[in-house]
C-alpha cells in the first residue's frame, strides 16, 4: 500500500494481535477498521464506542480523494480536537499521523472533542505505541 502522505510504500507491522500499516518516512499509520473492532473488542469487550458514519461526518469535510487501500474515492479528511486524520467512507479504514495521535494523549478531558471519536483516537495511540515499539525490536 503507498502512504496517502508521501511516495513512500507502508510496511506492514503486527503488534497485540493487530496488524497496522506504517509509513517509516512521514510516520503516518494506517488501520483498517476490522483491525481496529478487533483490538477494541479484546481489550474491552464491552465497549460501545466504536464511532459511526455520524459521528465521523460531525468532524470530516465532504472533500475525496482517492483510498490506496480499496481503490474507492472516498477518502474523507477531518478535525478531531487538534488532531488531524483521514477516514475511508468505503472501508472505514483510518489514516493519521502519530503526532495526531499523541495530541489526543495530551488533550485530555478538557479538550474532548466528541466522546466516540475521543475514545477512538485514544485507542488507536494504544496501538501506535504497540506497532512503533515493535518496530524497533524487528530485525
Amino acid at each position: 500500500m503507498i502512504c496517502l502522505n508521501c511516495p513512500g510504500e507502508m510496511q506492514k507491522i503486527q503488534a497485540g494481535g493487530v496488524t497496522v500499516d506504517v509509513c517509516e518516512e512521514c510516520d503516518a499509520l494506517w488501520f483498517d477498521m476490522e483491525e481496529i473492532r478487533a483490538y477494541v473488542e479484546a481489550a474491552d469487550p464491552d465497549a460501545e464506542f466504536i464511532p459511526n458514519d455520524e459521528d465521523f461526518k460531525k468532524h470530516t469535510t465532504g472533500l475525496k480523494e482517492e483510498c490506496t487501500c480499496c481503490g474507492q474515492s472516498s477518502i474523507e479528511r477531518g478535525v478531531a480536537g487538534r488532531s488531524e486524520f483521514r477516514r475511508c467512507t468505503w472501508c472505514g479504514g483510518i489514516f493519521i499521523f502519530k503526532a495526531d495521535l499523541d495530541r489526543f494523549e495530551l488533550d485530555g478531558n478538557s479538550d474532548k472533542p466528541d466522546d466516540e471519536i475521543w475514545l477512538l483516537f485514544v485507542k488507536l495511540r494504544e496501538i501506535a505505541v504497540a506497532v512503533l515499539s515493535r518496530m524497533v525490536h524487528l530485525p
